[in-house]
């Protein structure tokens, strides 16, 4: 009998050794996991950081591509003006295209 109660002892601390070194291969790939998140989290930041600079230099562009527009309409206005003695005129624009046909 006493045999047997050694033989359960020894088959409960073999048990128990075996779940403790499945619970630590488990804690383990829980920090492996967020050490994962928390890396996964820095690059996300990072990526919206650098959409949102790229947002904001787009509608820079967009601003800047509208001024100069206007800018080269207010140039051809005074091409028009000045050198053609014609201003810029639906109209007229009409007329030319039709013209050119």
């Amino acid at each position: 009998m006493q045999e047997e109660v050694r033989q359960r002892e020894t088959q409960a601390q073999s048990l128990c050794r075996g779940a403790i070194e499945k619970l630590r291969l488990a804690e383990q790939r829980v920090e492996a996991a967020e050490s994962a998140l928390s890396l996964a989290e820095s690059r996300l930041s990072s990526a919206e950081a650098r959409l949102a600079a790229a947002e904001l230099q787009a509608k820079n562009a967009e601003t800047r591509a509208r001024e100069l527009d206007q800018a080269l309409s207010s140039v051809e206005d005074a091409i028009r003006t000045r050198l053609l003695g014609e201003k810029r005129d639906p109209d007229y624009q009409r007329r030319v295209a039709g013209l050119a046909r």
